[in-house]
């Protein structure tokens, strides 16, 4: 099987970070089949990284509560291995959420998506690499600034995601 690290993400250049073994990865760890596994690996920030060994359902993501307000580069920090297989088609999402304690009834607060289709000549790139590289997805992350719902303060939560449902097997992140 092939192996190749896997990612974590920052808003640049506000820098907070969340690394990929803190996420929520379907699959990670399984004691039945080995599709992701966090590993041991002195190129990581914090030694530790995620493998993709092989998965049909990609979905990681993690969510970012309370982002201040300002406009942000999302970059990814990822490994592609050579023998990569199905990456292409993942999507890398990016959604803003404005949140209200106690909000009223039928509160509809600002919301904004943002979806990136990975190609096939970025992965391609990325693998003849073979090492870590910092992908800025080409959009920036705008977070508005907060107002007034009655008398509370709203915030925008961030979540971040990369994902391809399509059934397709996938390996070598």
């Amino acid at each position: 099987m092939t192996r190749g690290p896997s990612f974590g993400l920052c808003f640049a250049p506000w820098p907070r970070k969340f690394l990929a073994k803190d996420a929520s990865i379907e699959w990670l760890d399984a004691t039945d089949a080995l599709y992701w596994k966090t590993e041991e690996n002195n190129e990581s920030y914090t030694g530790k990284i995620v493998t993709l060994y092989q998965v049909c359902f990609f979905d990681v993501q993690t969510t970012f509560n309370k982002v201040a307000p300002g406009i942000y580069d999302v970059i990814w920090r990822l490994k592609v291995h050579p023998e990569h297989e199905g990456l292409v088609g993942l999507k890398f999402s990016v959604e803003v959420t404005e949140k209200v304690k106690n909000a009223p009834s039928g509160f509809k607060g600002y919301n904004k998506t943002e979806i990136h289709d990975a190609n096939e000549a970025l992965f391609k790139d990325l693998a003849s690499k073979y090492r870590w590289v910092d992908l800025t997805l080409p959009f920036n992350l705008e977070i508005p600034e907060e107002r007034l719902i009655g008398s509370e303060s709203t915030w925008y939560d961030v979540e971040v995601k990369v994902f391809d449902h399509s059934g397709i097997w996938k390996k070598g992140l």
